[in-house]
């Protein structure tokens, strides 16, 4: 009897086990697109209600041909100087010098903010992540993130040149802009004011099209350990 028992725990304990860590993986994001580390060049402002009032960094990423993506979160790597965990996001397509597109996506959000380990100048570099939930169809976009600060302090976009980058394009292209309202500055291609033509930033989620996954080893495993568990159960219970 005691025997029974113990195998009985044990198969309900290596069941949940296998159970937690398949849920987690199911559950993690996928890293679509992510335009590379920061490559100690420079970095330029990008923050709101901070001491740059207004300034946004705009980088482009490419949605490809045939796919469709589901967005779960955005996220720009910045260094800053003042704590928050709000944070506002946008997704435009079609811009050019001067022309802002279309603004098709915004909002404001924020988990606590990471330290990456990396500094500019002495000021520590953090990824800043807003959960998001949208689809976008192919195509090319271009993506905002900044922190959204209560009047004071400084913050700015890390340049890269693609270390790292996953999805198109690599950190490579240069089509990045820069606005800000409170200098009549809209939309002026980035390098031109700063130096840099690309910046850290990247997006997390999947592809909706992905098809369920059949029941494969694991699900067999769980399911033969389930089973011969039940039977466990019932010559413990006629005893």
């Amino acid at each position: 009897m005691r025997f029974l028992h113990a195998l009985y725990t044990a198969l309900m304990v290596i069941l949940m086990v296998i159970l937690l860590a398949s849920a987690s993986t199911v559950s993690r994001s996928q890293l679509l697109w992510y335009n590379g580390d920061f490559n100690g060049a420079t970095a330029f402002i990008n923050a709101k209600n901070s001491n740059d009032k207004d300034a946004r960094i705009y980088d482009d990423f490419i949605v490809p041909a045939g796919e469709t993506w589901h967005l779960t979160a955005v996220f720009s790597n910045d260094v800053m100087d003042f704590d928050t965990a709000l944070y506002d996001w946008e997704i435009r397509q079609g811009v050019s010098a001067g022309d802002g597109g279309t603004l098709l996506y915004s909002g404001e959000g924020g988990e606590k903010r990471i330290a990456t380990g990396r500094t500019f100048s002495g000021i520590p570099e953090y990824t800043l992540t807003v959960p998001v939930s949208l689809t976008l169809g192919e195509g090319t976009y271009w993506l905002m993130v900044r922190p959204v600060g209560t009047g004071t302090g400084s913050a700015y976009l890390t340049s890269t040149s693609g270390a790292n980058a996953v999805g198109t394009p690599p950190g490579n292209d240069g089509n990045s802009f820069y606005t800000n309202p409170v200098n009549s500055t809209y939309f002026v291609p980035a390098i031109r004011v700063s130096g840099a033509g690309d910046f850290s930033m990247g997006i997390l989620g999947g592809d909706p099209r992905d098809p369920t996954p059949e029941p494969g080893p694991l699900g067999i495993a769980i399911g033969a350990g389930l089973a011969g568990a039940m039977f466990i159960r019932q010559r413990i219970a006629r005893r």
